[in-house]
């Protein structure tokens, strides 16, 4: 019997705050226990830095760069390849719930049979990002573009995550059919940063680490120094990133039970055993380290390419937490292999089996990422809703808005090798960066900001190497029959 796919993916949670990943306060016990009835990766990656760029490569196995998904309107469309059409041509039954930036419509209309919720992409209960609505501060205070929103006085079971959940557990109790594949993706983490209680004061602002480098580090990206002065951040003190840091512990907690809440279901209905369970986030956050207040489109720092990523097979016997690289298009690539699938396209997501059934392997050397538009040809940034929308003041994401339309250096194509010890970025038309993971693992010295001795030149020139060949050897792809019309 073929096994179901539960995929519960949240949006914005950095890999980092978990208790397997030995966060000191953050608690998320029933994704811990994940370690002890499946798997979880210590270590896992995003393609991507944001949302939808880093959700097509989830779902299809390719780099953004690959068919050109480094921007939030380029969806997956229907005629590309992708996890869902693949399960729909094995007889699976598809529940999708909640936020999309993914699939086109066209695409979720051919692979989808069951909507659970309406898509709630953008519903932010207890404040709205779009007019400012729901902060606490005045335009003019500098705190206004921070998204901390603070305490939410709103019914627990009105919020849209909760919703969500409460729809798929409703699924899961009587599901139209077997196998099926359920897909729920909620919006927290993702800022605003607000949470009802018993979330709201569930952790305490004065025990929070302070952030990582609140002033310019040397040798920087420019985009870093420009955010921060647009959006004002450089005059917020530490204090307040301290009660973001805890509302957004809170909010990870609030999904975390939720989370628990659907495995709590899986069990009640008989399907835990038999089914393989994915956990994970499409991206990280920053919430006031550099300075910073949620995330950046050509950000490669880890706090937002690493997220949470636990699996849970059916039946399975071996345990545990994994700390190999791994990267987040391997699940598209374990899903495929777990039910023995051969696909039409070439794909680069490696299979997690092996490493999960308990053979001892290394998985990958490195882990990539690219981002970012081409400054060279008349190509949209990767924000282009946010520009043509025209974002007023008001909004939350304004300073997005100014830093692009005036900046756009800090949108520029930009690509990252990161290795166990040593993480290059190349970019475009900014500074390169080269950080010691083992003896800088919070990236605040890049190596290449000053004069390169020998030994950093070569390990810079042998990253480039390796990035260079990464780049061809992903850089498009052939569908096997086109091999046969020749």
């Amino acid at each position: 019997m073929k096994p179901n796919i539960i995929i519960f993916m949240t949006d914005q949670w950095r890999g980092d705050y978990t208790g397997p990943a030995g966060h000191p306060y953050i608690k998320t016990p029933n994704y811990d226990r994940m370690a002890s009835e499946g798997m979880v990766f210590n270590q896992a990656y995003v393609t991507n830095p944001v949302c939808t760029p880093s959700r097509c490569s989830f779902c299809t196995g390719w780099y953004p760069h690959t068919r050109g998904h480094r921007s939030q309107d380029f969806l997956v469309d229907h005629e590309e390849p992708h996890l869902f059409s693949y399960l729909k041509e094995q007889g699976y039954h598809i529940a999708w719930g909640g936020k999309n930036d993914m699939l086109t419509e066209k695409a979720i209309a051919e692979s989808v049979d069951t909507i659970l919720t309406p898509d709630n992409a953008g519903s932010m209960w207890g404040g709205n990002l779009m007019t400012g609505e729901g902060g606490p501060y005045s335009l003019d205070d500098p705190r206004y573009y921070s998204f901390h929103f603070g305490e939410i006085e709103e019914d627990f079971e009105r919020h849209p995550d909760v919703m969500l959940v409460r729809a798929a557990q409703d699924f899961l109790r009587n599901p139209p059919s077997e196998p099926f594949c359920l897909w729920v993706n909620t919006t927290f983490p993702h800022p605003p940063y607000a949470a009802p209680e018993p979330f709201f004061s569930m952790y305490d602002p004065e025990d929070m680490e302070p952030p990582v480098s609140h002033g310019e580090i040397s040798g920087e990206p420019e985009y870093m120094s420009i955010l921060r002065n647009v959006s004002r951040m450089n005059e917020v003190d530490a204090g307040h990133f301290s009660r973001i840091k805890a509302l957004y512990c809170g909010m990870i907690t609030m999904m975390d039970q939720l989370f628990g809440d659907l495995i709590d279901t899986m069990k009640e209905t008989g399907n835990y055993d038999r089914s393989a369970v994915f956990k994970t986030s499409d991206h990280g956050n920053y919430n006031g380290d550099y300075g910073l207040p949620e995330k950046w489109f050509i950000s490669f720092h880890d706090a937002i390419l690493r997220v949470p990523l636990a699996v849970k097979l059916p039946h399975q016997t071996n345990h545990g937490v994994n700390d190999k690289l791994v990267q987040h298009i391997d699940v598209f690539g374990t899903i495929l292999d777990l039910l023995d699938i051969q696909p039409r396209w070439s794909h680069f997501g490696q299979s997690l089996l092996p490493m999960i059934n308990g053979e001892k392997i290394e998985h990958r050397d490195a882990v990539y990422a690219d981002a970012g538009a081409n400054l060279l040809c008349d190509e949209p940034i990767s924000i282009e809703r946010a520009v043509v929308a025209g974002f007023e003041p008001e909004c939350s994401y304004y300073p997005n808005r100014v830093v692009f339309q005036n900046y756009p250096v800090a949108a520029c194509r930009s690509t990252m090798i990161r290795t166990r010890q040593w993480k290059y970025i190349w970019r475009q038309q900014d500074k390169d960066e080269l950080y010691n993971l083992t003896d800088d693992p919070c990236e605040q010295v890049n190596l290449l900001a000053g004069n390169c001795t020998d030994e950093i030149c070569s390990i810079k020139s042998s990253l480039q190497s390796k990035l260079f060949q990464w780049y061809v050897e992903t850089g498009d792809v052939l569908e096997p029959e086109n091999y046969k019309k020749q």
